[in-house]
C-alpha cells in the first residue's frame, strides 16, 4: 500500500507542475473579440494579412501573419504584442498593450491569430 502511495503522489505533484503549462492555451473565440475591440484588424485586417483598412497608409506594412517568418512562436507574438513594435526592433507604429492586456488577453490573440492560418 505504501508503494502505491507514493505513485498517486508523485502522479499528484507532477500533474500540479504541468497543468499550468496547460492553462497558457488561449481562446479562439476571446482572441477574435479582443482582436476586434483593441482595433488589431484596422492595420493586419480581418484575416491577418496585413490588409486593414488603415494599412494603406503605413510604411512598413503590417505582415501576413500566415507567411511572415517573423515572431512565429507565441513567446515572440507575445513579446511583439506586449512590447510593440520598437522595443523588438520593427515598426514603432506596432503599439505595445501590455499596459492595456492582461497575458490571458494576449494568449488570446495568439490563439486567434494561429487559428487564421490554419
Amino acid at each position: 500500500m505504501g508503494k502505491f502511495v507514493k505513485i498517486v503522489f508523485i502522479v499528484m505533484v507532477n500533474f500540479l507542475l504541468v497543468a499550468p503549462l496547460w492553462s497558457k492555451e488561449g481562446s479562439q473565440k476571446q482572441g477574435k473579440m479582443k482582436y476586434e475591440a483593441q482595433g488589431c484588424d484596422a492595420c493586419h485586417g480581418e484575416t491577418g494579412k496585413g490588409d486593414g483598412p488603415a494599412a494603406i497608409g503605413l510604411d512598413p506594412r503590417p505582415p501576413d501573419f500566415c507567411t511572415s517568418t517573423k515572431h512565429h512562436t507565441d513567446a515572440g507574438m507575445m513579446t511583439m504584442i506586449r512590447d510593440g513594435g520598437a522595443k523588438m526592433g520593427h515598426s514603432p507604429l506596432m503599439p505595445a498593450y501590455g499596459n492595456k492586456l492582461s497575458e490571458k488577453d494576449i494568449l488570446d490573440i495568439i490563439a486567434y491569430i494561429k487559428s487564421l492560418c490554419s
